[in-house]
C-alpha cells in the first residue's frame, strides 16, 4: 500500500512539474517580447526627436528623411505595446506615428485646380540620375524614346554616357550640359530654345548648377538642373547645405521658376524646408502623395529625393515616378503648365 502510494504521488509531483515548465517559458518569452518593445519604442521616439535638430547637427538630419517608415514602424509598434504594457509606452509608439504622419498628410491634398478659363497647352519635363559607372544606357534611351519629353534633365552623364544617348538626344535640339568623371555631370535638353545659359558653382565641392529660360506655352520659364552632393559625412553635408542655401540666389525672384533633379533630400530635411521657406518655389509632390525614387528597385526603405519644384504661376497636371532605367534612381516625369500672363 505505501509503495503504491508513494508511486502515485511521484507521477502526480512529475505532471505538475510538465505543467509548469511550459507556463514558465511563456511567461519569460512575453517577458523578453516586453523588453524588446520597450527598446524599440524608445529609440522610435529618440530618432523622431533629432529628427527636428538637423539644423544643429548634420547626422540629426538623416533622421528626418523616414518619415514613411517611422509612420509604419510606429504604428505597427504602438499596436504591440497596447497588448503588451498598455497605455504608457503604447502612447509612446503612437505619439511618434501621429508625428510622422502629420508631415505625410499634406502631400495627399492640394492638387493645384487648373488655371481660371482652362487648362493652357501643357508640356512634359522629367529629371532622371542614370548613374554614371553602373547604369544602363540602353534601358534609359529606351524611356526618353518611348516617352518623348519637352525637356529632360540628366543627372551623372559623362562623355560615354553622351556617346551613348547621341542618337535619342537629337530629337532635343537645344542642349546645355557638363559631362564630369566623377557622379556630377548634369545636362539639360530641350524642344524649347535655350536662352541665358549659365552655369553655376553654388557650394565647395564644385558641382555644377545649369540655368536657362525656355519659351514654353503660355510664357518664360526660369529653368534650374541642379544636383548637390548627398550628406553623407561633416564636409559633404556642409557642401550640401551651402548648395541649397545658394539657390535663391540665382532665382528670378518674380518670374515663373521650374527646379529639376536629384537634390539628395528628402522634403523634411533641414537645408531642403529652407530652400522653400526663403524662395516661392513649391514641391510638385503636394497633391499627388509620396512617391520614393531612391533606391531602386523600389523598397519599404524607398525615400523620395529627385524633386521637381515650382513657382505658383506653374501648374502640375501629373507627377509620376518612371519605370526602372537600370539606374539606383527612379526617373521622375510631370506634365506642367503655364498659367497666361504670369
Amino acid at each position: 500500500m505505501n509503495s503504491s502510494n508513494q508511486a502515485g504521488g511521484t507521477a502526480t509531483g512529475g505532471g505538475q512539474q510538465a505543467e509548469a515548465k511550459p507556463s514558465s517559458l511563456r511567461k519569460q518569452v512575453l517577458s523578453g517580447l516586453r523588453h524588446v518593445a520597450r527598446l524599440a519604442a524608445f529609440f522610435l521616439a529618440l530618432a523622431t526627436a533629432l529628427g527636428f535638430l538637423g539644423a544643429h547637427f548634420w547626422f540629426f538630419d538623416l533622421f528626418a528623411h523616414f518619415r514613411v517608415q517611422g509612420a509604419i514602424s510606429g504604428t505597427i509598434l504602438a499596436v504591440i505595446l497596447f497588448s503588451l504594457l498598455g497605455y504608457r509606452w503604447g502612447g509612446v509608439a503612437a505619439a511618434c506615428a501621429a508625428i510622422h504622419v502629420s508631415f505625410l498628410v499634406p502631400f495627399y491634398f492640394g492638387t493645384p485646380p487648373p488655371p481660371p478659363g482652362g487648362v493652357p497647352a501643357s508640356f512634359r519635363v522629367a529629371t532622371c540620375n542614370v548613374n554614371t559607372r553602373s547604369g544602363s544606357p540602353e534601358k534609359v534611351a529606351a524611356w526618353i524614346a518611348r516617352e518623348d519629353f519637352d525637356l529632360l534633365v540628366l543627372q551623372e552623364i559623362d562623355v560615354r554616357w553622351l556617346a551613348e544617348l547621341s542618337d535619342v538626344l537629337e530629337r532635343y535640339p537645344h542642349q546645355s550640359f557638363r559631362p564630369r568623371d566623377d557622379n556630377f555631370g548634369i545636362g539639360l535638353f530641350s524642344r524649347f530654345p535655350l536662352e541665358e545659359t549659365e552655369t553655376h558653382y553654388l557650394d565647395s565641392a564644385g558641382v555644377p548648377t545649369l540655368s536657362a529660360w525656355i519659351s514654353a506655352p503660355g510664357g518664360r520659364i526660369h529653368v534650374l538642373a541642379t544636383h548637390p552632393v548627398p550628406p553623407i559625412a561633416p564636409e559633404q553635408a556642409r557642401q550640401h547645405a551651402q548648395h541649397l542655401a545658394g539657390i535663391p540666389d540665382i532665382l528670378s525672384p518674380d518670374e515663373p521658376v521650374l527646379l529639376l533633379g536629384d537634390l539628395n533630400a528628402t522634403p523634411w530635411g533641414h537645408a531642403f524646408r529652407s530652400l522653400l521657406s526663403r524662395t516661392r518655389l513649391r514641391d510638385s509632390a503636394l497633391g499627388f502623395g509620396i512617391q520614393p525614387t531612391w533606391p531602386s528597385p523600389p523598397s519599404l526603405f524607398g525615400i523620395p529625393i529627385d524633386h521637381c519644384l515650382h513657382t505658383p504661376e506653374l501648374s502640375i497636371h501629373s507627377r509620376e515616378v518612371g519605370p526602372d532605367v537600370g539606374s539606383d534612381h527612379l526617373p521622375l516625369a510631370l506634365e506642367v503648365s503655364l498659367s497666361p500672363g504670369e
